[in-house]
């Protein structure tokens, strides 16, 4: 047989120990990886979410509500969004980057969403 010589059966443990580590480090450095442009993505949401929010904030100080809408249309042309609303505490679309949207009812889910913070 071909185990039976003490070569190569230190060649093929050595193989096989060589490949069981390959593959744990790819295996751990793929999870590194992937925690990290998750936590990017993240980031940058974040920082997309706080630019947008001050400038609905400063159009609506200062009662310019047709920049609030014009923003959240601009923000809702983005294939990644689904729709962007602002909605009173009771459940009534504000404004919304749909516009046939607005003075309608807020879905239950976002408005559950919205309560539940």
């Amino acid at each position: 047989m071909v185990f039976k010589s003490l070569t190569t059966r230190v060649i093929i443990l050595s193989i096989s120990l060589l490949a069981c580590g390959i593959s744990a480090f790819t295996f751990l450095n793929l999870k590194k990886e992937q925690s990290q442009l998750v936590s990017a993505a993240r980031e940058s949401t974040e920082i997309l979410l706080n630019t947008i929010e001050g400038s609905i904030y400063n159009s609506m100080r200062i009662g310019n509500t047709e920049d609030t809408q014009v923003i959240l249309e601009m923000v809702g042309r983005s294939h990644k969004l689904i729709a962007v609303r602002i909605f009173h505490p009771h459940g009534i679309v504000l404004k919304s980057s749909l516009p046939a949207e607005v003075g309608k009812a807020a879905d239950n889910d976002d408005y559950q969403l919205f309560i539940n913070n």
